[in-house]
Formats: structure tokens, sequence, C-alpha cells
């Protein structure tokens, strides 16, 4: 009885991974397919074009002929249709099957306003049959944004820990650390020392030496290749020594792994990094700075103000993100195929299913991005171009005319995109919510303030204008009522 119930319960077993394979196969196939949605924005229109139609514009395109065609034993102008049809008719029915195509494609220009890519268009004619075009074109999605000023995100931590300023001291101590090179016989003992030195190896196959390679400022314990960092301790700067070792079992070359063989180095040169210590001195150092105090209060905001303009590219991308997710609309297929193809050439590394996602989510974010800057008329100006190609010229320390004069049109283009979805971006974070925190409204007491300020200069304005000394005495009214103003928005943004 008990081995009849463990068999039942094999068989179940055996019966639910089964399906738990078929649906996870069926998944997989799911994910990998073009969404209905997307394919409707692919179209393809089929012409017929009767033979008739084709020869009766072949005739009309044998009369614009006439007049350039010379023919031996008939005078110019006076070579019959026929004779031109028979001596150039290949020449004649592609000119006729290109104007019918140019026609074609006009058409569907003129009555598609939302084309997304040029019409494609395939021949195929038959004498006696006729004309037969395909034209495949695609269209982008109309949609609607719905409300995305709704949106509300958790904030994005922004504190600066001891660990990351800590880390910023290293990196500050490294870059003023006193570089000490060894003289030549001095003895290698310290395993933090920076060398660089020969080496070379036997092939353990042919037993010959094979090429030498030269490495530069590598750490002294970080030598692990057949123990090469135990052999350099207690070597001389200049001094060559040749030893046997064992090549690694992990080794990709599998000829040679884990082979006992011979190999040879020598010390070229040596140095020791002498770091200072980290305090007072250290900050007083740098040239800035009057304490260590000081230097880390600057680190540390220099690191906030960082993380706050991270915080407000990374809130507008989750935005974005949100609205991808809320909005579902129709994506030309020949520009998920594009992105995925840039994907792969960026070398980001994903399974096909995972990329057909994220090249769709991709277009997407571009085809939203467009709507919001055009709804709220977010621009490139001319300034914004100077500036980019400015800091893009520094990075590279060329000047900026240099930098503009490699540009071409399609690098401009692609720049314009990138200010524009920056600048959508941080529209984006002005306008969502933060979960736990208000927007700033002013207080009924600041706006009861505001109107009677408004009503006192409708009433200071309507006044007639005296050229006297009362007219100083105006102005000097108006200078303290703007230093008021300005108390009461200072005590407006510490109430807030």
């Amino acid at each position: 009885m008990e081995e009849k119930k463990e068999k039942v319960e094999k068989e179940k077993k055996v019966l639910k991974d089964e399906k738990k394979k078929k649906d996870e196969k069926a998944k997989d196939e799911e994910s990998l397919k073009i969404k209905d949605i997307d394919k409707e924005l692919s179209k393809e229109e089929k012409i017929e074009i009767s033979d008739e139609e084709i020869e009766n514009r072949i005739t009309e395109k044998a009369k614009s002929y006439r007049g350039k065609v010379k023919l031996k034993g008939f005078r110019p102008g006076k070579v019959p249709i026929e004779y031109i049809k028979r001596y150039y008719y290949k020449e004649l029915l592609d000119e006729a099957i290109e104007e019918i195509v140019n026609q074609k494609v006009k058409e569907i220009l003129s009555r598609e306003k939302n084309l997304a890519t040029y019409p494609n268009v395939s021949k195929d004619y038959e004498k006696g049959k006729g004309l037969t075009l395909k034209i495949q074109y695609e269209i982008l999605s109309d949609f609607e944004l719905g409300d995305y000023k709704d949106i509300e995100l958790e904030d994005i931590d922004t504190k600066v820990s001891t660990e990351e300023i800590d880390k910023e001291l290293e990196r500050l101590r490294f870059q003023v650390a006193e570089v000490v090179p060894l003289k030549k016989g001095e003895k290698i003992e310290d395993e933090e020392l920076l060398v660089d030195f020969d080496f070379q190896i036997k092939n353990p196959n042919t037993g010959k030496w094979m090429k030498k390679e030269t490495l530069k400022d590598r750490k002294l314990k970080d030598q692990i290749f057949m123990d090469v960092n135990k052999q350099l301790i207690g070597m001389k700067v200049g001094e060559e020594k040749t030893f046997k070792g064992k090549i690694p079992e992990s080794l990709e070359s599998k000829n040679f792994a884990g082979k006992e063989t011979e190999a040879r180095i020598r010390i070229l040169s040596a140095k020791k990094i002498k770091l200072p210590e980290i305090n007072d001195e250290f900050a007083k150092s740098l040239g800035e700075y009057d304490s260590l105090k000081e230097l880390k209060d600057k680190i540390k905001e220099a690191i906030k103000n960082r993380k706050e303009e991270e915080r407000k590219i990374l809130l507008g991308e989750k935005a974005l993100s949100e609205i991808e997710k809320r909005v579902e609309f129709g994506v030309p297929v020949s520009f998920i195929f594009q992105e995925m193809n840039a994907l792969f050439k960026e070398g980001v590394n994903l399974d096909p299913a995972t990329s057909l996602k994220v090249a769709r989510e991709n277009i997407k974010k571009i085809f939203i991005v467009e709507k919001i800057a055009k709804e709220n008329n977010i621009k490139v100006e001319d300034k914004d171009m100077e500036e980019y190609i400015e800091t893009q010229a520094k990075s590279y320390g060329i000047p900026p005319q240099v930098f503009k004069s490699y540009l071409k049109e399609e690098h401009l283009s692609e720049i314009k995109h990138q200010i524009i979805r920056k600048k959508t971006i941080e529209f984006l974070y002005e306008n969502i919510k933060i979960k736990g925190k208000r927007k700033k409204v002013s207080s009924s007491s600041e706006i009861k303030e505001k109107s009677t300020k408004k009503e006192t200069k409708k009433k200071n304005s309507s006044r007639p204008s005296k050229k006297t000394k009362d007219n100083k005495g105006e102005k000097s009214t108006s200078k303290e009522g703007k230093k008021s103003e300005n108390k009461i928005k200072e005590k407006k943004s510490e109430k807030e």
C-alpha cells in the first residue's frame, strides 16, 4: 500500500514538473512575440497596374524621346514611335515604372501625416500581366499621456555617510602622496612597493623561451602568478633571476595549465608610496583649508550637492518610467529592432526576451519625452547648445570651436535630443509629488500681506507724480517696502 502511494506521488511530481516546464516554455515564447498594437502600425499596400496602362505610359514616354533620338534613315524628330519603343524599350519601361512608384509614394506621403518610416516599395512586372507593387511603411501611434503630474514617488536619501567622507579623504591622500624611487642595487623588502619588471617563461611543451613581457606599476603583493611576489622579495633593483614554478591550473590555455616550467624576472625599477597622515597638516597642504574639520565639512558639502543633483535626475527618470508603465501605445517594430541592435553593440548582455522588453520601453520613453516637451514648450535654446559644446570640449581638453567643427548634422540632432531629454527629466522632477513631503503653500497671513501690498501699489500708481522732495521720500518708502518684503520671504522660508 505504501509503495503504491509513493508511486502515485512520484507520478504526480513528474506531471507537475512537466506542466511547469511547459508553462515556462509558453511564457518564454509569449515574451518573444511582438505585441499586436506594435504590429498594427506596420502597413502594406498591394497595388495592381494593368499591362495596358504600362504600355500607354511607355508610348507617352517614347513621344518625349522623338526630338532626341537619331536613327539611320530617319530625319531628326521624324522617327516612328514603334521604332523608338523597339530600340529603347527597357529604358522606357524603367522610367514608366519609376514614375508610377513615385506617384503612389507621393499619395501615401500626402495621406499619412504620421509616418514613422519612409515607404519601401517592391516591384514585380511581367509583360502581359502587368505590374504589382507592394508598399510597406510604418506609422506612429497617436496617444494621450493623461495626468502625469499626480505621480507620487519615494524620496531618495542624500545623507552623506562617514564612510563616503573617509573614502574621499583616502583618494586625496593618494593624490598628494610622495613617490620615493628606490636606487639601483637597493633591496626590495616591502610588499606595498610598486615595481616595474620583465617577466618571461619557457614554453613547458617545447622548452623554448617565450616572448618577454614588461609589467609596469604592479603592486608587489598582487603578483601571485607562479609566486612571482615571493621571488621578488629580497631581490635588488636591476637584478635578474631564473626560478622554477608551476603554471596555475586556472589558466585559460589548457596546454600550459598546471605544468612545471622555468621563469625569469628582472627588476627594472621600484618605488615607495609615502602616504601623509590625515590630520590638520594634511588639510593645510591642500592649500584651501585651515583644519581637517574644515576639509571634512567641504567634502561633505560637495558630496551632498552631487547627491542632490543625482536625486533630481533619478526621481525624474523614475517618473518617466512610471509614465511609460501607465501609458500603453504601439511602437514601430523596426524601431524596436534598431534599439535591440544598439543595445547589443553597446555591450548590454541581455537574453532575447529581456532585450525586446527593454528596447520597447526605451523607444516608448523617447516618444513620451517628445510629447511632454511639445506640450510644455520645452525647447533647445542656442545657449543650451553652447553650454553643452563647451562642457564636452573641456572634457576632451580642446577649444569649443575646434570641437564644434567636428560635429556633423546627425551629431547636432543627437545633442538636441539629449538636451531636450535632460530638460524634460528636470521638468518631471519639478512636477512630481514626494511621499511624506507637502508642496510649499503660503500661509493665510502671508497671502493677506501680499494682497494688501498689491492694493497699496495700485493706489500709489494712481497718484500723480510730483517732481519735488516728496518724490525722493516715496523712493525711500519703496526701498523700505522691498526690505520688509524680503524679511517676510525669509520668515516664510524659515517656516517652511
